[in-house]
């Protein structure tokens, strides 16, 4: 009895055999267990509590993300008191990502001024924002730069890439119903 790779591959599929052994009087059954075949090479198998031959998906998703920019595409344009950011134009904006302990891993440089005709507020990572461990919860925090005191918070999201993995998305968007503040991050997972 001749058997196809499926067998020879993975040996546990012995079930594959009927599957797949050639049938020179029907050449659809054959390309059907070619096919067949292939997918056993490129998915394997598995033996189920049944004792048969059972394809195991792919695995799904990535374990890690980089970001390679990020834009504001909504920002609080008044404190949350309704007074305004500065006293002489439109807050001077920039951006921190902290870890859970409020180390700052990343500061994003200060856009000035800032109208709403200035939106979406943009910035490039030189050297792309690697999370390699998605269940880190990871700060995304907004500030005004004061000239004098304290810069003030404007808004921000702790997250946890884990949360925003499901299909993998280019666009991880950042956003809540009761904030002003709605973040885009451009990502690669890998």
């Amino acid at each position: 009895m001749r058997y196809h790779a499926a067998y020879l591959f993975f040996p546990k599929c012995r079930e594959v055999n009927q599957i797949t052994k050639p049938n020179s009087m029907n050449n659809f059954r054959t390309l059907s267990g070619a096919l067949i075949v292939l997918a056993f090479i490129f998915t394997g198998c598995k033996k189920s509590n049944d004792d048969s031959a059972t394809l195991v998906p792919p695995a799904s998703g990535y374990n890690n993300v980089k970001f390679t920019s990020i834009a504001a595409t909504s920002i609080p344009m008044t404190k949350p008191n309704g007074g305004a950011w500065q006293t002489n134009g439109g807050p001077n904006v920039y951006f921190e990502i902290k870890d859970a302990n409020d180390v700052v891993l990343y500061r994003g440089g200060t856009i000035n001024n800032v109208t709403t005709a200035n939106l979406p507020l943009s910035w490039n990572f030189t050297n792309a924002f690697q999370v390699t461990t998605l269940n880190t919860e990871y700060k995304f925090i907004f500030y005004n730069k004061n000239a004098v005191g304290a810069d003030d918070q404007m808004d921000g999201y702790i997250i946890k890439m884990n949360d925003y993995k499901t299909g993998n998305p280019a666009t991880v968007t950042l956003s809540n119903a009761s904030s002003k503040l709605v973040v885009k991050l451009s990502a690669t997972w890998y």
